[in-house]
């Protein structure tokens, strides 16, 4: 990094700043970052509390260092995307409602009393990492091309204190360096998804439904090509 800043930051940013190649130190708490760009940053022992991160953007390489989050919600939002990386960050009390989790790496971090829901980790990665919080419709995806084997995904991560609801999914991820939640195994807690794959492991739904993963994969390439032969024709009605 070529600049080192502490600041204490206003309670508002302007539009769309972009801070570049830089390491931010100090409490952003009650601040809006206004769809701010962050390239090639490093967050370092920074406290967020009640931040408002709607629109805001970081791009690689981007981390957060022994970092704190408070109340933060991160519903829609991608600022924990694109190969950022968190080593040692607490996060307390936030909310991740379709939050975009892409090629993510998580380390040694903590998430308490908070809410997962609508999620997939696609090629995110945590190690080391423990969890105390709500899970419904989220899926950790083993099978991603930044995921060579299934033992990546999750590597000893502590699920001892969380909450799964329905649908929190595990494809092609393999636990058994984890901690499943208290006083549960994974192998009550979770069933084969697909009648035909054993890979996707699910909380379901009540009943514990199963379908064939042959046929998905046929209607969904059905509905894309359908798609396809509507964008040529030009014809949506």
């Amino acid at each position: 990094m070529s600049k080192r800043t502490k600041q204490k930051v206003a309670t508002r940013w302007e539009p769309k700043t972009q801070i570049r190649d830089t390491t931010l130190e100090g409490d952003f708490s009650n601040t809006h970052f206004n769809e701010a760009r962050f390239f090639n940053v490093v967050w370092r022992s920074c406290t967020f509390e009640r931040t408002v991160v709607d629109g805001a953007r970081a791009y690689p390489p981007s981390e957060f260092v022994d970092c704190t989050f408070r109340n933060v919600d991160f519903s829609h939002t991608t600022l924990l995307s694109n190969e950022t990386r968190c080593v040692r960050c607490t996060f307390e009390r936030c909310r991740f409602a379709r939050t975009g989790f892409t090629k993510a790496r998580f380390c040694a971090c903590t998430f308490e009393s908070s809410t997962f829901l609508r999620i997939d980790f696609n090629g995110t990665t945590f190690e080391d990492c423990r969890f105390a919080s709500r899970f419904a419709e989220v899926t950790f995806n083993g099978i991603y091309d930044t995921n060579p084997d299934p033992t990546v995904c999750l590597q000893r991560v502590d699920f001892t204190g969380a909450t799964f609801g329905d649908f929190v999914s595990f494809n092609n991820c393999d636990l058994t360096s984890c901690t499943p939640p208290q006083g549960r195994t994974f192998t009550d807690l979770l069933y084969p998804f697909y009648s035909d794959d054993d890979r996707t492991r699910t909380t379901g739904s009540k009943g514990r439904p199963q379908v064939c993963k042959r046929e998905m994969d046929e209607i969904e390439e059905a509905a894309r090509a359908r798609m396809v032969l509507k964008v040529r024709t030009g014809r949506f009605e």
